[in-house]
């Protein structure tokens, strides 16, 4: 497992984000924004729960990782809190 993941050791979901994720998870988010499926992104609500499931499973391919999609939308209010994702223009 790539350094970050969750630790299926601890008994939690908790993960830890490491520098190499937040690029990957920014890249896929812009990938899923720009796909074209209908309804993948709302604006005012936030993203869908199969939208958070496709990227969870695409962050866990490239990283080798076990995240699900609480994960992400843990992550994403976060970015969102801190303006990351004001910066990547999501």
């Amino acid at each position: 497992m790539a350094s970050g993941g969750v630790n299926p050791m601890s008994g939690n979901s908790r993960v830890t984000w490491n520098a190499n994720m937040e690029p990957i998870l920014i890249e896929v988010l812009l990938e899923e924004a720009t796909s074209g499926r209908r309804n993948s992104y709302i604006a005012i609500n936030g993203w869908t729960t199969a939208s958070l499931k496709r990227i969870a499973n695409e962050i866990n391919r490239r990283l080798n990782m076990t995240l699900v999609s609480d994960n992400v939308r843990s992550k994403l209010k976060i970015m969102k809190k801190d303006g990351t994702l004001d910066q990547a223009g999501l």
